[in-house]
């Protein structure tokens, strides 16, 4: 039987590419999930010039301590292309008044762009990146959808549903609509 979606969003706990996988295979269904950070370290060598870290959510921040945009992938070169984020009012990007614009962007009026490649950030999907606008406005659904799974479980209670000590698979099976109540 063929569900009438075609995605199931759910939080770290079923970040495994096995789960993935089998998902796909056996219910034709992709799984996404966020990305359970703990295991990987923020990175700060092997960036690039002038940039400070990148932490293991994708987030680029340069040696001004400003957030850089996400703003796409180069499939030609497996890169990430990351640009200086705005100072709000005027539009006008951070580096045309940072203190390090001399070694970073001497010469640009658009602010800095700089590229990460794919290897630095295996975890993350180019085809899928989490820093991406549609993934972020795909997995904002996912927190409603966990914030009505709780009221059922915990606020309501009910006797069938089972304890709260093995929540995940039922909480991912009526997110997924794929759990039926039965009364």
């Amino acid at each position: 039987m063929r569900p009438w979606f075609d995605i199931a969003l759910y939080d770290a706990a079923c970040c495994d590419q096995g789960l993935k996988d089998d998902f796909m295979e056996n219910h034709g269904i992709l799984l996404r999930t966020s990305l359970n950070p703990r295991k990987i370290a923020t990175l700060t060598g092997g960036l690039p010039r002038c940039m400070e870290s990148l932490t293991p959510c994708g987030t680029l921040t340069c040696a001004g301590g400003h957030d850089m945009d996400y703003r796409g992938v180069r499939n030609e070169t497996r890169t990430f292309i990351y640009q200086a984020s705005s100072d709000g009012e005027d539009g006008a990007p951070v580096c045309l008044s940072c203190p390090h614009r001399a070694e970073c962007c001497p010469d640009s009026e658009g602010g800095r762009t700089a590229t990460v490649s794919f290897d630095l950030l295996p975890h993350i999907d180019p085809q899928d990146p989490r820093m991406a606008k549609r993934f972020k406005a795909t997995m904002a659904r996912r927190t409603s959808v966990g914030r009505m799974i709780k009221r059922l479980k915990c606020d309501l209670g009910d006797s069938r549903l089972p304890n709260p000590a093995a929540p995940a698979r039922i909480y991912l099976l009526c997110s997924c609509g794929i759990g039926k109540s039965r009364r």
